[in-house]
């Protein structure tokens, strides 16, 4: 797995690697910071529309102020409006901070994601959140057609395993589900994972290291610099809070944090420490059952007060009045990801952690605050105790917390990490690239086909001319030459013969009109003297449709640009034969030869097949003014530079 931090002395240049993206972001619960909850893709696409990519998000109104419009989403701040858009798929449920969404916004999701997300035109690359899975195999679809990259933003990892004391329907349920993950994480370009162990998770699951960046969440110290005189409204409501040491935990409360032991700890700590309050802010689920816990306990609005969730732009006052923030109790799950860790750190306050995990082994081996022992309230209780009364010590810890937010974790930086993500992605395969090598599989495939085809259906025809040839002209039939292909790359050619091997009687070959036959004359203005390069297309030298491969000795006269109509698999016919054919000059011919190669396309192949035939029924162009067939390019040249032998 790959760090999401860049060394300290590195120069970040912004938008440059890759240009100016379009990137759609998927997220079924985008939020703003007017309301509860992170707002980490609303961070990711600020900074990348500072870096001057255009942002698309796709996303609910569940988590959305309920008057919110697509066209009033827009935040006011740091934001450049023009670069960013917000389509919003309206729902009736609401996303609570702290609880499960509820299967109803991802089911509305899902089925909006299916068909609005083929209107957004041109995308270089997609971000999307893994969940909800649904939306996953339609993504891998949207991807696979228009030739972009996808990047999984792994937030909760792959569903767990079934159980299987569950009913078989879950079970078969929660195996496709899995399956689905899978098949998306092993589908991505790359994964961003948000902690070190969704990263191992995806690992175990067989998915390259390499293929895995692990970014936080990050902070941001914009957000959490605090104005001199602002005030948490908390201690309007509870002046109690600001007359002691004060404790917070902010976030979701459920069963994974272990708020438990919080409660413990508070209910031991007035034999250590009697003026020390602790607040929790937020909501989940286990909520009601902490404020029965806390009532038992003695300590509900003792020394312990429940707040409700804050808009995430009220709550730096809340931590900056806090002597430290506390991010979980001795049972929280040590793999998960917490952004209010990284709020603490950006607020510069020391952290109490009590869970084994990444964060403890950050807090402890930088100083920045202080790891609690498990399953001990009245020992967590003393070391929390002397803890808060060290002036100094919590000097130290709030300064490594401030360092910690500004370096390594600063949220500009873990964004910048996610941006040159995407712009690699995007560099290394751009779309023009990938239709490109899409366009030319087809084209091949078409070619082997009706080369085949052709060969089988016109092979009694192709008896009957070859027998003429032999009776007028003799032997051989098919006249063979080698001639630069792909890349210059020789290759022999096949044609049926239509001049004869005249000679004077020095034994040179006469000149190209004495030695061509009226039934030489008729196969060029038919073009039935090329219908043996059908071999040549079915073995892959030749197309049906290319640069028409000429001879080798033209090739030191080519300009750079000239030579460009070598980047494609010669043709039978081309752009140029059915715009002039061989009455245009040599330059005209090689212009449009190297305008083929930078537009081809299927539709145009068509066009060109089609006017082919009219070309040919109309026999225009099969020679140039004053000569049986075409001036050797050669020749011209050869003459331009004062040969005087040509």
């Amino acid at each position: 797995m790959t760090s999401a931090h860049p060394p300290a002395d590195r120069t970040e240049t912004v938008g440059d690697s890759a240009g100016k993206l379009h990137i759609l972001a998927l997220d079924p619960v985008f939020r703003l910071a007017d309301q509860p909850g992170p707002t980490r893709t609303y961070d990711l696409a600020q900074r990348l529309t500072q870096a001057g990519h255009r942002v698309s998000v796709l996303t609910t109104s569940a988590a959305l102020k309920a008057d919110a419009a697509p066209a009033t989403v827009m935040p006011d701040a740091g934001m450049p409006h023009a670069l960013m858009s917000v389509q919003v798929v309206r729902t009736t449920a609401r996303a609570r901070y702290g609880y499960p969404i509820a299967p109803s916004i991802f089911d509305a999701y899902a089925r909006a994601v299916a068909w609005r997300i083929w209107a957004v035109k041109d995308v270089d690359a997609v971000l999307v959140t893994d969940r909800p899975l649904a939306v996953l195999p339609i993504l891998l679809l949207f991807c696979a057609v228009r030739g972009i990259p996808r990047l999984l933003e792994a937030r909760e990892g792959p569903p767990p395993r079934p159980d299987r004391t569950q009913p078989f329907a879950r079970r078969i349920a929660m195996w496709l589900a899995r399956g689905m993950f899978r098949l998306a994480a092993h589908g991505a370009r790359q994964i961003v994972v948000l902690s070190p162990g969704v990263g191992s998770t995806l690992t175990a699951l067989g998915i390259r290291e390499t293929k895995i960046l692990v970014n936080e969440p990050g902070c941001d110290t914009t957000l959490f610099a605090m104005s001199p005189g602002v005030t948490a409204a908390a201690f309007t409501t509870h002046p109690q809070l600001a007359q002691g040491p004060l404790v917070v935990y902010a976030g979701a409360m459920t069963a994974k944090r272990g708020l438990e032991s919080i409660l413990d700890l508070a209910a031991a700590m007035p034999a250590s420490a009697a003026n020390v309050a602790f607040v929790l802010c937020g909501d989940g689920p286990a909520r009601g059952r902490l404020e029965a816990r806390a009532a038992e306990l003695g300590v509900l609005n003792q020394n312990v007060w429940f707040l409700d969730p804050l808009p995430r732009r009220d709550l730096p006052p809340l931590l900056g009045a806090a002597t430290a923030v506390i991010v979980g109790g001795d049972n929280a799950d040590p793999g998960e990801s917490s952004g209010r860790f990284f709020d603490a750190l950006a607020a510069a306050r020391p952290v109490i952690v009590a869970a084994p995990g990444w964060h403890r082994e950050i807090v402890e081996s930088r100083g920045a605050g202080l790891g609690l022992p498990a399953n001990d309230a009245a020992a967590a209780a003393r070391e929390v105790a002397d803890f808060l009364k060290g002036a100094d010590g919590l000097r130290r810890a709030s300064q490594q917390a401030a360092a910690l937010a500004a370096g390594r974790f600063n949220l500009d930086r873990v964004a910048s990490a996610v941006r040159k993500l995407i712009e690699d992605s995007v560099a290394a395969d751009p779309r023009h690239a990938v239709m490109r090598r899409r366009t030319l599989r087809a084209k091949r495939a078409f070619d082997f086909v009706t080369s085949l085809a052709a060969l089988i259906v016109l092979s009694p025809a192709l008896l009957v001319l070859a027998l003429a040839i032999q009776i007028k002209m003799g032997g051989p039939v098919l006249f063979s030459q080698l001639r630069p292909g792909l890349k210059g790359k020789l290759f022999r050619i096949y044609k049926f013969r239509t001049m004869t091997t005249a000679a004077d009687v020095s034994g040179a070959l006469l000149s190209d009109g004495a030695r061509l036959t009226p039934l030489g004359r008729f196969m060029r203005r038919t073009s039935l003297d090329e219908v043996p390069q059908l071999l040549n297309v079915l073995r892959g030298d030749m197309s049906l449709v290319g640069p028409r491969p000429l001879l080798v000795e033209y090739m030191p006269y080519y300009t750079a640009e000239q030579h460009r109509r070598h980047e494609v698999v010669p043709g039978i016919t081309g752009w140029a034969q059915v715009n002039g054919r061989n009455a245009l000059a040599w330059e005209d011919k090689f212009a449009l030869d190297v305008w083929y190669v930078d537009h081809l396309s299927l539709g145009l192949d068509a066009k060109i097949l089609l006017k082919t035939v009219w070309i040919i029924a109309s026999g225009r162009g099969v020679s140039t003014a004053g000569h049986a067939t075409y001036q050797r390019f050669d020749e011209i040249m050869a003459r331009r530079q004062g040969a005087e032998d040509v």
